[in-house]
């Protein structure tokens, strides 16, 4: 993959999440306090990836598909279903960008599950690793840096570090939901070494 597809894809996430408004970060409840909600982000960022690709033919060679899992004749093994693909469908030979995404827990401590994050981190790696996708991205919605690197650090995914710096990982908070913050994968990966 060139820097170029790569950049190509990042740019659009990051310009895609800058367009998600906090209150699709924060959801209001009726009778409750705000709640993060997933499903919620997930598809609101859709609907911005997908309202970005429309206005720019650079990034037209591609389709974004939600929550698709990779059954079809030639069928993925492993039991993943990735928040997002970038992709050409029907051809594995012209994979993009996989994603996942997590935002912060309305229990506990509010920091997504290690085992949630854990699962994605596995998910993007086997779609890299095994299926011929060129990077991946891991989203962090209302969660920093500081808080999630230790839950990453931990991560004990055979060939995770094979792919690494392939995997742009973002940060977004709903105080300042315009403000998208990335950073790669291996960099904070390797940031407990040093």
């Amino acid at each position: 993959m060139s820097n170029n597809e790569s950049f190509m894809y990042f740019s659009l996430i990051q310009c895609a999440m800058a367009h998600v408004e906090a209150k699709y970060i924060l959801l209001e409840v009726a009778g409750g306090n705000p709640k993060h909600r997933e499903r919620v982000y997930c598809y609101e960022l859709y609907h911005q990836m997908r309202s970005l690709q429309e206005h720019c033919k650079e990034q037209s060679g591609f389709t974004i598909n939600g929550e698709i899992d990779k059954d079809g004749p030639q069928k993925v093994d492993q039991n993943v279903n990735p928040d997002f693909v970038m992709h050409t469908p029907g051809d594995m030979e012209n994979n993009g960008c996989v994603v996942e995404v997590k935002v912060r827990n309305n229990n506990g401590n509010g920091l997504p599950s290690k085992r949630g994050v854990h699962k994605d981190l596995k998910t993007i790696t086997c779609m890299l690793h095994c299926y011929n996708y060129q990077c991946g991205a891991l989203i962090f919605v209302d969660v920093s840096e500081e808080e999630i690197a230790p839950i990453l650090q931990e991560a004990d995914i055979a060939h995770l570090n094979d792919i690494s710096d392939c995997v742009m990982v973002f940060f977004q908070s709903k105080n300042d939901p315009c403000n998208v913050l990335c950073k790669n994968l291996k960099e904070i990966l390797e940031g407990e070494k040093q």
